[in-house]
């Protein structure tokens, strides 16, 4: 979208200026050493591992099958809908306050033979449309309709005639009488699979699913021996239960809250709170993480852990929701 700005030969000069300013400025940072600089190297790094995991990402995806033109062609003849192109109308039309008005600017275009558009200019009180000769552009049977709206009845009229035909005078809103002339239809039709073939390709071309992701993290933590050696509960050693409930509470992601969670249970398992502590779990993942299965099973653990507890009731009734959301 900018490659109008450096059209032509003098656009061509701002773009080299531009250039060459920036890299006399980059080597400059290279002589006086900013390279070196704690918080420059710092985001030189991370730029480059930026790009760097992009890259990565971009390779594994483009390694993946590809949609061959068979299923292309597959997935075009399924959807036939979606490449349906609408009919489309092109028309103008003249409103007057009453019949006797409308009737006699009709014959002044049909057997009169004046211009359409200098008599809708004359004589139509349609304010949106009478300065441009009564011009209502192009519309399908039910879109938008300029200075009309979505009206169907109206879109139907103009439909039913044929090009440089024109309507009978109707009554329109408010009292009023109008009538279309039809410039140009065309029929509702199906998209060339040529036209169609590109965007289909670029719908069907895989992607990284998390699936895909996880798969390939486990694989190169394995082949470079990662590890993450945080313990969270040594992490946690030293806090009462009160104090590792306000860090479940307070944290704002939903799977560090689970585990939060968890580990208050694990180490207080007699927690005053422990009860509510096991349903918030449920809770962060049917309604944080969309999770039902694993909702199901931690609601259920409140019930068995937890029968007379003032959040069994409420555990019962996420697990009733969560077989209607089922249903």
């Amino acid at each position: 979208q900018v490659q109008g700005d450096y059209a032509g030969a003098r656009g061509r000069v701002r773009l080299l200026d531009q250039m060459v300013n920036r890299e006399v400025m980059v080597q400059a940072a290279r002589d006086q050493g900013l390279q070196n600089d704690p918080e420059t190297a710092k985001q030189l790094r991370e730029f480059e591992s930026n790009v760097l995991t992009q890259a990565y990402q971009n390779k594994l995806v483009a390694n993946l099958p590809q949609p061959s033109e068979a299923d292309i062609r597959a997935y075009y003849d399924a959807h036939p809908d979606e490449f349906t192109i609408q009919a489309r109308a092109n028309a103008s039309w003249i409103l007057c306050k009453t019949r006797r008005e409308a009737e006699a600017a009709r014959r002044r275009v049909t057997t009169g033979g004046e211009s359409f558009s200098d008599v809708a200019r004359a004589v139509s009180i349609h304010e949106e449309t009478a300065p441009d000769g009564g011009l209502l552009g192009y519309f399908n049977p039910t879109g938008y309709v300029r200075g009309i709206g979505n009206q169907p009845d109206f879109s139907a009229r103009a439909f039913a005639l044929e090009p440089n035909g024109t309507s009978e005078v109707f009554a329109w809103e408010a009292g009023t009488w109008g009538f279309i002339r039809l410039h140009e239809k065309n029929e509702a039709r199906a998209e060339p699979f040529e036209r169609a073939q590109e965007r289909i390709a670029a719908r069907l071309k895989p992607s990284l699913t998390d699936s895909l992701y996880q798969a390939e993290v486990t694989r190169l933590r394995d082949r470079y021996k990662a590890q993450v050696l945080v313990d969270l509960d040594r992490e946690l050693e030293g806090k009462g239960a009160d104090e590792m409930m306000k860090l479940a509470t307070e944290t704002a992601n939903p799977m560090d809250k689970i585990e939060y969670y968890r580990a208050l249970l694990r180490k207080y398992p007699q927690y005053e709170r422990a009860a509510e502590a096991q349903f918030m779990i449920g809770f962060l993942f049917s309604e944080e993480l969309h999770n039902a299965e694993a909702a199901r099973t931690e609601y259920d653990k409140v019930l068995q852990s937890y029968p007379n507890s003032e959040v069994a009731e409420s555990a019962r009734y996420m697990l009733q929701n969560l077989s209607s959301q089922e249903l």
